[in-house]
């Protein structure tokens, strides 16, 4: 597959990597190239840094080669700038390296005595941006997905990562995703997210990019057959068969009238926005999130605005309060209204 684009080895910043066939021959022509290389630039290959990675070689002629190499055998995934290549699905322990991250982060900080407005500046600039990098890569399963927003909306109601059921949240996550102007936060979520930064793809495909990864797709597995009609092979790789169902998520966005349609090039921002599907905005935003404001305010505003707090006439549904008189004037009942309009 690889003679017709006439690719026998990637670079990637300082390293290198090279394609062979399964024989010691190969490998030994392959040392060959690497001293005469290493005679020319004075680079010697440093072969406690190189590992060898094999796909259906005899165990006989696989001892041969690490005989004539030298190198060490890796295993599949490997990593790479952080991230573990490999064709097939993420497995648990690679995923929960990545939720690892973030609480590690959370509990290196003195959450509990942060506000609620001080809480939201962590989860906005640095937890959603963990997960990120990887998202741009490959698409991570719903279930980590999961995991990730429910650390971070637990963070943001109580100031930990894990379990926090004796404090429900004061507003669902999905709300929280929604823009400040539409009356949430303007928090990211993560699925959608994923999907709308590896719709990059799907337009460098549409658009037929000058890209090598474009060019491999077309000749491995498109062969000459539209994206939009294309249906993944059985035996394709496990990325490939989530990117080409990405594919059929955004199909409806290439219309005429659509955005994508009508776009000179891909906006990710755009593509999230298109998946969230958005909605009418709310008449409190400028009052609320103006920037006078004090955030901790502004953040308890968002909360009224929505009928979120925990004032009496809502604990008594909990069965945590049984005097619903206000504690401040012990006349009328407490509630929304009373806090902030009749004192």
């Amino acid at each position: 597959m690889c003679g017709p684009l006439k690719l026998n080895h990637l670079l990637f910043a300082d390293d290198l990597l090279l394609f062979s066939k399964g024989t010691a021959t190969s490998i030994m022509w392959m040392m060959r190239a690497f001293a005469t290389f290493s005679s020319a630039y004075e680079m010697c290959l440093k072969k406690e840094n190189t590992e060898i990675y094999f796909n259906g070689v005899p165990d006989l002629i696989m001892a041969d080669i690490l005989q004539v190499s030298g190198f060490r055998k890796g295993t599949l995934p490997f990593k790479y700038l952080g991230i573990p290549i490999s064709s097939k699905k993420l497995t648990k322990n690679e995923g929960r390296k990545l939720t690892d991250k973030i609480t590690t982060r959370i509990r290196s900080w003195g959450a509990t005595h942060l506000s609620y407005a001080g809480r939201l500046t962590l989860v906005t600039s640095v937890l959603q941006s963990l997960h990120s990098y990887w998202s741009t890569i490959f698409l991570i399963p719903n279930s980590r997905m999961n995991r990730i927003d429910s650390m971070c909306s637990n963070f943001l109601c109580g100031g930990g990562g894990e379990d926090t059921s004796w404090r429900a949240p004061a507003v669902g996550w999905d709300h929280c995703c929604v823009p400040k102007s539409e009356g949430g936060l303007g928090l990211k979520h993560s699925k959608n997210w994923n999907k709308a930064l590896l719709g990059k793809y799907i337009w460098w495909i549409a658009s037929k990019k000058d890209h090598l990864w474009v060019k491999w797709i077309s000749h491995v597995y498109l062969k000459g057959v539209h994206w939009s009609n294309y249906n993944p092979p059985v035996d394709c790789s496990w990325s490939w068969k989530k990117i080409a169902h990405l594919m059929c998520i955004f199909k409806p966005a290439y219309s005429a009238d659509s955005w994508l349609g009508k776009a000179s090039d891909y906006s990710v921002i755009e593509g999230y926005n298109w998946l969230r599907c958005p909605g009418p905005p709310v008449s409190w935003y400028k009052i609320c999130w103006n920037s006078l404001n004090i955030p901790k305010a502004s953040f308890i505003f968002w909360i009224y605005n929505l009928g979120r707090l925990l004032t009496k006439d809502r604990l008594v549904h909990m069965g945590g309060v049984i005097d619903l008189k206000c504690f401040l004037c012990s006349t009328d009942d407490e509630n929304h209204g009373h806090l902030f309009f009749l004192l």
